[in-house]
């Protein structure tokens, strides 16, 4: 399989999605795994555009990475997203382990983009070239872009304010 995303038991903090894939073989296309905001009812976060973080506990299943080959973004009713790669600069150590730490990405560093942030490009199949950026007067979704390869779990996803 291409990829794969399970809820599993995880010690002292009850169900986590594990996400793991590998899109370079022939036949594989960018994994992707969505999160409705309100039951595919479209949100306006545009108030709180400037002031609003997406935030989620995130582990490695081996070793260490200053980046994941994975694109947070959000998209819109016109199918197009602001989105960023999962790097360290949003965690506190500045890199993924396999210890759970806290990733804080503010809605601020979610921009346009297309082909160009895919960690691997020729994987991610009709990505367009650009994309102006999600509307923020209608997201409809959260979503894990999945490019390369890679396994990582995530706990406790949450919108936050920003101090």
């Amino acid at each position: 399989a291409c990829q794969s995303a399970q809820i599993e038991p995880a010690s002292g903090r009850g169900s986590v999605l594990r996400m793991a894939w590998d899109v370079r073989p022939d036949g594989c296309y960018e994994g992707t795994v969505g999160v409705s905001w309100d039951q595919w009812y479209p949100i306006d976060v545009t108030s709180i555009t400037d002031r609003a973080a997406i935030e989620f506990d995130v582990r490695l299943a081996s070793g260490t990475a200053d980046q994941v080959p994975v694109r947070v973004a959000l998209e819109d009713y016109g199918r197009q997203t602001s989105q960023i790669i999962l790097d360290g600069r949003f965690t506190p150590s500045g890199r993924f382990t396999t210890d759970w730490q806290t990733v804080t990405i503010p809605f601020s560093a979610l921009r346009g983009g297309g082909r160009e942030l895919a960690a691997a490009p020729a994987t991610v199949g009709d990505l367009p070239e650009f994309q102006d950026g999600a509307n923020p007067a209608s997201i409809k979704q959260l979503v894990f872009f999945l490019d390369d390869a890679g396994e990582i779990l995530i706990d406790d996803l949450r919108l936050v304010a920003l101090n």
